[in-house]
């Protein structure tokens, strides 16, 4: 009979169970029923056509859907979408925290007689309206009432803060719209005549300067152009008459759909390390970090790539070197990682790739002062070198003939590349550098 009292206790774990779940699910559906409860507003997010911000003390704020959501009142602007998608977030769901009961005609107790705050929201053909007074004695919320004759209710002062923005608040931060990618020209002018002109060659990465086409463009100086323009912006808008007849710095793209996005830029307000500003794609001046002036190069010399290193880090597959301290030979595995290579036998994988990942961003981002014109080759026997080979296979080399102790004066080095040689100058702590990774890479490269 033993199996029949563990058949028995097995159905009253299963009763057991049940029981539990079905009591927890309605525990769950109440506590949901509830929060609904306290819920201020319950309307379709996409049915909101307008909404409507007054603050005491301040000009309405009008805001509407079109294409997308713009203040159209008291100016015509597009919204920072960051601040309007957490002021709806906090409209669509207003809790009260407490209940306090039918309103009645003493409303200046509660500060509902004037309004510090008043919200309204058009949604289909009907007008929502939320309007929040005084502080309660005890300063953990405010006092609010929604619609008419509704109770008064208390909310949080993280709603209140949430849902009371400004116009200041409220309006677009982003100077630009486009995408680094979706330039294809721009035109720099400075007042005082200096200034350059790249253009896109092709579609890819590389640029080219109409007036010095004999200079190499470094790619990555122009990203990091564009990314400074992109990622600009307003640290505060400005009165319509702050712009200057003449500004410092100007600023024209074109894209690739055709449309030519400009910047101008006063002089800086050292003071306060601001700067006013007007972008075609914002109304308005506005006010930007003056720094932005000192991060636009002024002459395409300073685009020009002085690298060392020709191939991309990431595109590196074989390092070779020798100096006073040694040499080695690595190449990097399939999983990214690297290893030690002798012969015909195969690699053998190093512990720690840091020291051979670092090398390579090093040089990736390092340049050379100057070229040496006219210029010479190294001579034989140079000391000291370093070679790479890239995925395509191309070779490219360094090569230095030591370092002096007793001088700082920049160091002579040789690059070699598609079959060219180029003597340039560099600063002797680059080359100090570069002969501390080496001597990590041989290191690491006995540890297996």
């Amino acid at each position: 009979m033993k199996w029949r009292a563990t058949a028995i206790y097995f159905l009253v774990l299963l009763l057991a169970g049940g029981t539990y779940l079905v009591i927890k699910t309605k525990q769950k559906e109440a506590a949901r029923e509830e929060k609904e409860s306290r819920r201020v507003f319950a309307f379709d997010a996409a049915a909101v056509k307008e909404i409507e911000i007054k603050s005491e003390g301040a000009e309405k704020i009008c805001l509407e859907k079109g294409e997308k959501w713009k203040i159209s009142r008291p100016i015509d602007s597009d919204v920072d979408r960051t601040v309007f998608d957490d002021f709806f977030s906090t409209l669509q769901n207003i809790m009260q925290e407490r209940n306090i009961g039918k309103a009645s005609d003493n409303l200046k107790a509660f500060g509902l007689d004037n309004p510090s705050l008043v919200v309204r929201v058009l949604t289909g053909d009907n007008w929502l309206e939320l309007r929040m007074g005084g502080e309660n004695p005890a300063e953990t919320g405010r006092y609010a009432t929604a619609g008419e004759g509704g109770d008064i209710f208390m909310v949080s002062h993280a709603t209140y803060e949430s849902l009371k923005k400004t116009l200041r608040d409220f309006r677009r931060k982003e100077l630009f719209s486009w995408q680094p990618d979706q330039v294809s020209a721009v035109d720099v002018k400075w007042r005082n005549a200096e200034g350059f002109s790249l253009e896109r060659q092709g579609g890819s990465k590389q640029w080219k300067s109409a007036n010095q086409p004999d200079i190499e463009i470094k790619a990555r100086k122009v990203q990091d152009l564009l990314d400074e323009l992109h990622w600009l912006r307003a640290v505060d808008f400005a009165a319509k008459d702050a712009m200057p007849s003449t500004p410092r710095l100007e600023i024209r793209l074109k894209l690739k759909d055709g449309q030519t996005p400009e910047l101008k830029v006063a002089d800086s307000d050292d003071t306060k390390k601001q700067a006013v500003a007007v972008s075609s794609e914002v109304e308005g001046p506005v006010l930007v970090a003056s720094r932005i002036l000192g991060s636009i190069p002024r002459s395409v010399g300073f685009l020009a790539d002085r690298s060392l290193m020709a191939p991309e880090a990431a595109d590196v597959s074989k390092i070779a070197w020798k100096t006073e301290n040694g040499g080695g030979n690595l190449v990097r595995l399939q999983d990214d990682s690297w290893g030690t290579k002798e012969g015909e036998a195969s690699a053998k994988p190093v512990e720690n790739s840091t020291a051979v990942k670092g090398l390579l961003v090093f040089l990736e981002n390092v340049e050379y002062i100057e070229a040496v014109q006219p210029g010479s080759k190294p001579a034989e026997g140079t000391r000291d070198s370093v070679q790479l080979v890239d995925v395509f296979g191309k070779t490219s080399s360094l090569a230095w003939d030591g370092l002096p102790t007793e001088t700082t004066d920049p160091v002579t080095v040789w690059i070699q590349r598609d079959g060219a040689v180029r003597e340039v100058k560099v600063k002797r702590d680059v080359v100090k550098r570069l002969n501390e990774s080496l001597a990590r890479l041989g290191v690491t490269g006995k540890k297996n």
